[in-house]
């Protein structure tokens, strides 16, 4: 379990860096304008349509920052009541919460899974 929770948090800190990285130079949120992607000041971020394609620019203009970092938010919300309910559990051996603790078990999983190509991820969390 302790290896799971360390893996999930680093990843959702990476994710959350980057996050804010990106917002720092082009706050959002971003939005489609034909086959441009733009940020909230209005400047192009990405310009070369032949290259990348228009089902791209809505790819990108869809995980913007904000986006990103409230999904970080709601893994990591996840991820403490995963916690939470493996402590009730040993503190208190409580049936109910061992029902709670394994469903988190298998969400927490899940969101691991979207990082199964990390070199540190393992296949016995996968969900």
């Amino acid at each position: 379990m302790q290896d799971l929770i360390a893996f999930t948090e680093a990843r959702l800190d990476e994710e959350e860096e980057a996050a804010q990285d990106t917002a720092r130079g082009n706050p959002g949120p971003w939005s489609l304008d034909h086959a441009w992607i733009r940020d909230a000041t209005g400047e192009t971020v990405v310009m070369d349509e032949y290259r990348w394609g228009g089902s791209a620019f809505t790819h990108i203009a869809r995980y913007d920052p904000a986006r990103v970092l409230r999904e970080v938010a709601a893994k990591r919300a996840r991820l403490d009541a995963y916690i939470a309910a493996n402590a009730a559990v040993q503190r208190h051996g409580d049936l109910y919460m061992t029902g709670v603790a394994h469903g988190l078990a298998v969400a927490v999983k899940g969101d691991a899974a979207s990082w199964d190509n990390h070199p540190d991820y393992k296949q016995a969390w996968a969900p």
